[in-house]
């Protein structure tokens, strides 16, 4: 959040001056009401529907002297003070002198593998560093804005003066009080609200009810429908004090970043889209098919790469036979240096260099290890092992497409919930390969100390950090540690903590233990390592292995063909020529650029005049960073016209980020990764132990 500037006692009491000598005209509340009823029943008719009949369940409308207030049924105080009118007119203004701003940016990354987008957003980043090197942003309340979040409506007499003389584009309104809004349909002229923003073509979005994470998770999915990039420069305003319009204050500061951060971009996208294809030719496609009966009641060890994995090693040898051991990602080395074969191996990310980190292990015994990983993995990575299965990653731009196609592209079974971490992706293959007992091991996702990864993994050597773990940002958010406390987390980890709760939430016929010392998993019951017990009887793996990939794989080599033919028929060049050419549109003030971006936003949405997901999600990612810049800057300097200066400059940033996948697309759309992995990553040291 940005700095508030502090509201001087001249300045307070000039506007309570103002504000006390506005007179309160009391009008016939239910014609209000019944007006304001009928333009819910053209705009937005759920809610005329659930208040049209609506009787007060605490507070009650109450006229008083001069103004107007409500009044709690049970205790009789009044809620505002008695004037809830000015009250409301007064809490605004003071608001508008010193608001509240979400101030999320993005800092310069390290470009070594030549992404397209990381040169682009790295120009972005210098823009905006610049202006405020040079002292010329601060935080105002603009005429226009983009995306306006109102934590409490209360009778909503400032609505109408927010509506009245500044043009928000988006604006977001929770209100856990149904009591409340209600009362507001009797106070304020929602019919004139809701025309004016209907012909400015600005949205209004009314989350009624509900606690705060009800309220986080509709702000999630609206930001998600609409474009989150100007939650980066959104504009905070706390009406009033209650339980839960803090609690709602509290999880968008501590989440918020959810909404901007830990997307996709161009490079990866096309990358994938070339992964996708030759994996097709190659490797076996996980089906949808009704889970493997045996598969159901069979424990399975996820193990991560955490610090907690070192103290839980002799739990895990002491039962490889009574359970499935799935390593992930670095966790391999960890595994099989400490004698401990694991059943499965997982991997997530997509560029090549995964292949060189895996070659820490002798090239024999990653021949025998079964694979299960992602449509969207290097073929590099997937040629180590014999035996290997995929699923589709959602929201991928081959993804979308293979099920446009049909036929095969429909029974290919799709992961959810998949990111960011390795983590992730094992708990959603494994769920889909019919197994339901999961018990994570060395998932920390969390640092309640020091160590950031087991001490046996590549990351360390002789027992000594190489400090290839970027440690940048780690503590920058505080969770709920697995068996009390709180651990210091980053953005990373924050977003695998939520992602692996939502799949649990979401597949409530699994059952998921949490045996690491890191971050609390909503859904996974904290299991401390001495209370496991597992039955005696051995598994026979071979069997479980065998029959798993019997019964799900699915061949798909024919597939390729048809998708090669379908992704070279796109027009993805015409597509991002005519977001070009609504860069360059004439804009004469600030609302027209947050009117322009947006436009530019819906347009990517819809998939050009195609409708192609394919062609959306290529670019969904990128124009998320880049509208977030923009959205941000446009928005950072009270002087409109040196505003829009900074913003044309952005916009020439965009033009030839945008140029620059044209060539891309149409020089690289089905070459695979070729990069290599950096040379102090590669540890000369390789595992050839035989274990079996």
């Amino acid at each position: 959040m940005s700095q508030k500037k502090p509201i001087s006692a001249e300045q307070r009491s000039a506007v309570e001056h103002v504000i006390a000598q506005l007179p309160y005209q009391h009008i016939d509340y239910q014609s209000i009401f019944a007006q304001n009823i009928k333009a819910f029943q053209d705009y937005i008719p759920d809610i005329a529907d659930s208040f049209i009949h609506y009787k007060p369940e605490t507070f009650e409308l109450v006229a008083t002297q001069g103004s107007v207030d409500l009044v709690d049924k049970n205790t009789e105080k009044l809620v505002f003070g008695g004037d809830a009118f000015r009250s409301s007119l007064l809490d605004f203004e003071l608001y508008k002198l010193s608001p509240d701003v979400s101030d999320m940016r993005f800092n310069k990354q390290d470009n070594r593998v030549g992404f397209l987008h990381y040169e682009f957003l790295n120009k972005f980043v210098e823009l905006q560093d610049a202006q405020e090197e040079a002292g010329v942003t601060s935080t105002f309340f603009p005429d226009s804005l983009g995306l306006m979040i109102c934590f409490g409506l209360g009778t909503g007499f400032y609505l109408e003066n927010l509506v009245a003389n500044h043009q928000v584009n988006r604006l977001y309104i929770y209100e856990p009080n149904h009591d409340f809004f209600f009362a507001s349909l009797h106070l304020i002229d929602w019919k004139g609200i809701l025309e004016t923003l209907d012909q400015q073509g600005s949205s209004l979005h009314l989350c009624l009810g509900g606690n705060e994470t009800t309220f986080f998770s509709d702000l999630t999915s609206e930001m998600w429908t609409k474009g989150g990039y100007d939650i980066a420069r959104s504009f905070l305003y706390q009406h009033y004090v209650t339980e839960e319009i803090t609690k709602a204050c509290d999880i968008f500061k501590q989440r918020s970043y959810e909404l901007a951060y830990g997307f996709g971009f161009f490079d990866d996208s096309l990358m994938a889209t070339a992964h996708h294809f030759h994996n097709l030719q190659s490797v076996p496609a996980i089906e949808i098919k009704e889970h493997l009966p045996a598969n159901q009641d069979i424990p399975v060890f996820i193990c991560g790469n955490g610090p907690s994995l070192d103290k839980n090693m002799g739990l895990i040898k002491a039962n490889q036979d009574n359970a499935i051991i799935i390593s992930c990602g670095t966790t391999i080395d960890s595994l099989l240096r400490n004698g401990i074969w694991p059943d499965f191996h997982v991997e997530q990310e997509r560029t090549r260099p995964v292949r060189d980190r895996l070659l820490s292990v002798d090239e024999e015994l990653l021949h025998r290890l079964p694979l299960l990983s992602m449509n969207t993995v290097s073929p590099d990575v997937f040629s180590l092992f014999e035996r290997k299965l995929m699923g589709l990653k959602v929201n991928e731009p081959p993804t979308t497409l293979s099920r446009e196609i049909g036929g095969i592209g429909k029974k290919m079974k799709g992961m959810v919930y998949c990111n960011p971490t390795v983590a992730n992706s094992a708990l959603t293959i494994a769920e889909s390969l019919g197994f339901q007992n999961f018990y994570l091991i060395g998932t920390d996702l969390g640092f309640p100390q020091g160590q950031h990864h087991s001490v046996d993994s590549i990351y360390y050597k002789d027992g000594e950090d190489k400090n290839l773990y970027d440690h940048q940002g780690q503590d920058n958010i505080e969770m709920p540690g697995n068996f009390g406390g709180t651990v210091r987390t980053s953005y990373t980890f924050g977003f695998s903590v939520r992602s692996l709760a939502a799949f649990i939430r979401d597949t409530p016929h699994i059952n998921c233990f949490n045996l690491s010392d890191g971050a609390q998993i909503a859904g996974a019951t904290p299991l401390e390592p001495h209370l496991l017990a597992l039955s005696s009887e051995k598994l026979n793996k071979k069997k479980i292995v065998d029959e798993t990939f019997d019964y799900y794989q699915l061949d798909v080599s024919n597939f390729a063909k048809e998708f090669e033919h379908k992704v070279t028929q796109l027009e993805f060049e015409h597509y991002i020529d005519a977001i070009i050419e609504m860069t360059k549109v004439p804009l004469q003030n600030r609302q027209d650029a947050i009117t322009n971006l947006y436009a530019q936003y819906v347009f990517a949405e819809s998939g050009g005049e195609q409708k192609s997901t394919f062609l959306r999600e290529m670019v969904r990612g990128s124009l998320l960073y880049t509208h977030t810049v923009l959205s941000r800057l446009l928005q950072s300097r009270e002087d409109v016209e040196a505003a829009l200066q900074v913003h044309q400059q952005g916009l020439a940033i965009l033009r030839d980020y945008l140029s620059g996948m044209k060539v891309k697309f149409n020089a690289e759309l089905l070459d695979p990764d070729k990069s290599t992995m950096a040379k102090e990553w590669i540890d000369k040291t390789v595992f050839t132990g035989e274990l079996k």
